[in-house]
């Protein structure tokens, strides 16, 4: 019995909270290769990633795209039968387990096989997914940068740096005024008269004098509870 085989196909799908330019940036790290090629994958068009994959190995290759960011999906390729032109549906009679998270579609009929993106997809064919922890893009050297100081020299202490710029002076047309003579008032003086208050009709009250008023009802005295007491309950 022939093994099944496997395509990994993709319609430009990113999972939930991926940003796509970021999706693009990683597959662009994952694949090895520059945006141009990426960018044609996320046109919305059916794309085959990776075919001739066993089950294994076709899991482990769509776990690591979606790690990437993308959404991607499992087909079982059609055998060679259905690919003379039988309209059979390809189907496993037992499923192979599926991994969680993980999306499966069993292969289309003839007549619903959906169109292709024109896009040569063998270009990844030969492409691997590097082993975790390779250094997959080298970041180049940049170089400090070298500033010619040679025309520039420290003045001496307490020499100016800048330039002092000199202000003019204001002109004001005092001609009109003069100077009074020593002691002479310039300003008349205003008589305040002094405020003079009548307390003829008012005197001082005796030591111990209710000053406020006096009809305010005394509170009522407590109850005499000098009757009752206290027992012991048996």
């Amino acid at each position: 019995m022939t093994e099944k085989a496997y395509q990994i196909t993709f319609s430009g799908q990113t999972v939930d909270g991926m940003d796509t330019a970021q999706a693009k940036a990683n597959l662009c790290k994952l694949y090895k290769t520059d945006i141009s090629k990426i960018e044609k994958l996320f046109q919305g068009k059916r794309v085959v990633l990776k075919k001739n994959l066993t089950e294994d190995a076709a899991l482990n290759y769509l776990t690591t795209l979606k790690n990437a960011g993308v959404i991607c999906a499992l087909e079982e390729m059609p055998t060679a039968a259905g690919a003379m032109g039988n309209d059979k549906p390809v189907a496993a009679t037992t499923p192979a387990p599926q991994a969680q998270g993980q999306t499966r579609i069993q292969a289309p009929k003839a007549s619903q096989t959906p169109a292709t993106a024109t896009i040569d997809a063998g270009a990844f064919e030969q492409v691997t997914i590097a082993p975790p922890g390779e250094v997959i893009m080298t970041h180049p050297k940049i170089e400090p940068s070298v500033i010619d100081t040679s025309g520039l020299d420290i003045g001496p202490l307490g020499e100016e740096l800048v330039e002092r710029q000199t202000i003019d002076e204001p002109e004001y047309d005092i001609s009109s005024l003069s100077m009074a003579a020593v002691g002479e008032t310039l300003a008349e003086k205003v008589e305040i008269e002094p405020f003079v208050s009548e307390l003829t009709d008012i005197d001082l009250a005796p030591v111990g004098s209710t000053i406020g008023p006096t009809d305010i009802e005394a509170p009522p005295p407590p109850p005499d509870t000098s009757h009752i007491s206290l027992k012991e309950k048996n």
